[in-house]
């Protein structure tokens, strides 16, 4: 299984017969230092959490002990729903990579993205694998089953469906008023609230458009490899101008209506360093 007001739960077009319903609580996500939250009315949506770093699944599958009791934001593949609140996630990138084990501690529904290789994203504390403690813990109705061994975990604060670019400006029904984090490179810096995350994924696809309403904005530099979380939506430009109060001038907002009209966009509200920078 390689997976509308301000709904987080996911619409799929298929979703696998008898999937289970696993956590999905608000964003909690790594944002940079001193971002600017907008004033938007988002139910289910709480304040991103504060983590320790982003992390790739090898970080965690191979240096555990170093990880444990830090916060962390992996990325992967779903591959095996294992119980009602566990399931496993793998690097993706090779075939019989890294796996580590998610035990969802929310309580909130999420369904698995299904056969079009939709990464999500965890964020949650490493652990040494205990379902007694776990259970003690979190008061999670759970029966696990005997096979977990000391697999590295993370229980998982929250989940989100992780697309690249390309998927969402493939499919952008998919998305539209929904909470995601995109991983890409900056492509092109249009001006200080909008630049555009190139697709190197999926072919044919294109670039996606962020409308960017972080602080500080300086690591938004063409070529560097982020992580952005935000909601997509389609872009009406009296809309975006009017539910996130931005002043565009006349020339940009004419540039933006030329090129982006009914275009699916990316409003930004966390942007960070992906986990592959520098590799």
């Amino acid at each position: 299984m390689k997976q509308n007001n301000y709904n987080l739960f996911f619409p799929l077009s298929k979703v696998r017969a008898g999937a289970i319903a696993l956590a999905l609580m608000a964003l909690l996500l790594p944002a940079c230092t001193n971002n600017a939250e907008p004033e938007v009315d988002e139910p289910n949506v709480t304040e991103p959490a504060e983590t320790d770093g982003n992390a790739t699944v090898e970080d965690v599958a191979e240096d555990t002990e170093e990880l444990f009791g830090q916060e962390v934001t992996v990325r992967g593949e779903p591959t095996e729903i294992l119980d009602d609140v566990s399931f496993t996630i793998s690097d993706g990138d090779f075939f019989d990579g890294d796996e580590i084990l998610i035990v969802n501690k929310s309580g909130e529904p999420f369904v698995l993205p299904e056969g079009d290789d939709v990464e999500i994203q965890v964020t949650g504390e490493v652990r040494q694998f205990s379902a007694f403690d776990f259970q003690e813990e979190f008061e999670l109705d759970w029966t696990p089953g005997d096979d977990y061994g000391e697999r590295p975990t993370i229980v998982a604060e929250s989940i989100a469906l992780a697309p690249a670019p390309g998927q969402v400006t493939d499919n952008p029904e998919e998305y539209y008023g929904q909470i995601v984090a995109v991983e890409g490179e900056v492509e092109e810096v249009v001006d200080a609230t909008t630049f555009t995350l190139e697709e190197e994924q999926v072919v044919g696809g294109e670039d996606l458009t962020v409308i960017n309403l972080t602080e500080p904005t300086q690591g938004i530099v063409e070529e560097n490899q982020i992580v952005v979380t935000g909601e997509v939506r389609s872009f009406v430009l009296t809309e975006i101008e009017r539910d996130y109060e931005l002043t565009w001038d006349l020339d940009l907002k004419e540039k933006l209506e030329a090129e982006y009209s009914d275009k699916p966009v990316l409003i930004a509200t966390g942007i960070y360093p992906s986990a592959k920078e520098g590799d």
